[in-house]
């Protein structure tokens, strides 16, 4: 009952500083009218009172919102906002290794603050475009739960010639996960299945919220082409039950393509609640998806884009993972494009 009564006072705590500092906010009066609701959309950057007001701000909305999930138990999640990891930066772009559980923007940048756009705000908000409604532009999308790098560009047009990369297939992503299972092969295991929205997904809530089936799916909708490649890397015990670590490629890049794929295989991601739903998910304390390994090349800007973040899944980073043998070594990998380039079934010993 106490545990009940200290949570309520915190969540009431919580809304009562946001209305202070939303308060205060007005009293400053910058970025337009005072009466409207998100009055620092339009501030000027170069305004240095402007941009000092606006991190305080944030900062104290962020510290408010770490300390309700503290409260209400999620003690080991309490993010720092300048916990930010930048790999490659440039006059054009930079890329960051994202934390997972932590939602790329939001639609409330000022009162819900918890989200990647607000830590390169506050880390790099000399470089914030006043245009853009997240102050960059990000250029591809990750899950709230996956971890790893994302590409952000600092203006208008460096977005638009990385939008025509991904277009053009000049883009290649890499991710490594843990999955559920063995697999009776080192070969990779191609799946070339498209992917539509569920139908019941047209109400948008609870667990059917964002909710994708492949074609086979009876309540699949508008389906669009997906090909995936997944490679097994190490066989090992994740909490004691059979798990294998892969290497997973994907070409068309849909809504939660790499999870529905590893699924309907009869290997989901492990802590993968939405697409497992095992009861050993729930034990999880992330879902066991990383974005590894980013290439990009922008010829119009003369500019290459290589970037490697650190594998999250070793036993040093995660003590439940305990890898048994390898499969097939990273290394013979790197050259990834062949592999998505063919639609065959390519084997270890054809690369």
């Amino acid at each position: 009952m106490l545990n009940q009564v200290g949570i309520a006072t915190v969540a009431k705590a919580k809304h009562l500083l946001i209305l202070v500092a939303s308060a205060g906010l007005k009293l400053a009066k910058f970025g337009g009218n005072a009466s409207r609701p998100a009055l620092l959309m339009q501030f000027n950057p170069a305004n240095k009172f402007a941009c000092l007001l606006a991190r305080l701000h944030l900062r104290f909305v962020w510290h408010c919102q770490m300390l309700w999930r503290y409260a209400i138990g999620r003690r080991d999640q309490y993010l720092m906002p300048d916990q930010l990891s930048v790999v490659y930066e440039s006059d054009n772009f930079i890329v960051i290794n994202k934390e997972f559980d932590l939602s790329v923007n939001t639609a409330s940048r000022w009162f819900n603050p918890l989200a990647l756009n607000t830590q390169v705000f506050l880390a790099k908000h000399h470089r914030a475009d006043p245009t853009a409604y997240h102050w960059y532009r990000f250029c591809h999308q990750i899950d709230h739960a996956t971890s790893g790098l994302i590409l952000l560009a600092y203006s208008q047009d460096a977005a638009m010639r990385a939008s025509k990369a991904f277009l053009n297939r000049r883009v290649l992503k890499q991710y490594l996960a843990i999955v559920w299972g063995h697999f009776d092969t080192r070969d990779h295991v191609t799946v070339d299945r498209p992917i539509g929205w569920d139908r019941l997904d047209i109400a948008g809530s609870g667990d059917l919220r964002k909710h994708m089936v492949t074609e086979t799916h009876y309540r699949c909708l508008d389906p669009k082409p997906a090909f995936s490649q997944v490679v097994p890397l190490e066989r090992g015990l994740y909490n004691g039950l059979p798990a294998t670590k892969v290497l997973l490629l994907l070409k068309h890049g849909r809504t939660h393509q790499l999870r529905v794929h590893t699924s309907c295989i009869g290997h989901p991601i492990v802590g993968d609640v939405k697409y497992s739903r095992r009861e050993a998910d729930f034990r999880c304390h992330r879902m066991m998806l990383h974005a590894y390994r980013l290439q990009a090349r922008l010829p119009r800007l003369s500019e290459t884009i290589d970037c490697q973040a650190e594998d999250p899944f070793v036993p040093e980073s995660d003590a439940n993972w305990q890898p048994e043998s390898v499969q097939n070594d990273y290394a013979v990998f790197k050259d990834c494009a062949r592999i998505l380039e063919s639609g065959e079934q390519l084997t270890v010993d054809k690369l």
